[in-house]
């Protein structure tokens, strides 16, 4: 049984987490820009939110926050498949034959990536 003090903090971890999501959905660009960029510029694209991403998913899960079992599963295929690419163009690029100088983001992988950032979100904010 929890207590009212535990209710508060898990209330208080689930409203910063929505926060946190929502920005990471909403305040960077879906865009794919011709050239790699970096140093500025809040694009999807960029290793850090990629990164920001996976953590933020996983602490959800790891918190016991998310109460869909798919959303876990899901996330855990796309991290399997995206890092397996990544991996791939690491050694290609290694071997010299890689076709670009770098690996850019693909359209489908930030459309896996906001649709799962949707259905946390809203798994969050029905959480009672």
């Amino acid at each position: 049984m929890e207590t009212p003090e535990q209710r508060e903090n898990k209330t208080e971890k689930i409203r910063e987490q929505i926060r946190h999501l929502t920005a990471l959905l909403e305040d960077h660009s879906d865009e794919i820009p011709e050239r790699r960029i970096s140093g500025s510029g809040n694009y999807k694209v960029r290793g850090n939110w990629w990164q920001s991403f996976f953590d933020s998913m996983d602490y959800a899960i790891m918190e016991c926050l998310v109460s869909d079992p798919t959303i876990k599963a899901e996330t855990n295929s796309f991290y399997e498949r995206f890092s397996k690419r990544r991996q791939d163009w690491r050694d290609a690029a290694s071997a010299g034959t890689a076709q670009d100088d770098f690996l850019r983001t693909t359209k489908e992988e930030i459309d896996t990536a906001n649709n799962l950032l949707r259905r946390l979100i809203e798994n969050l904010q029905n959480i009672k």
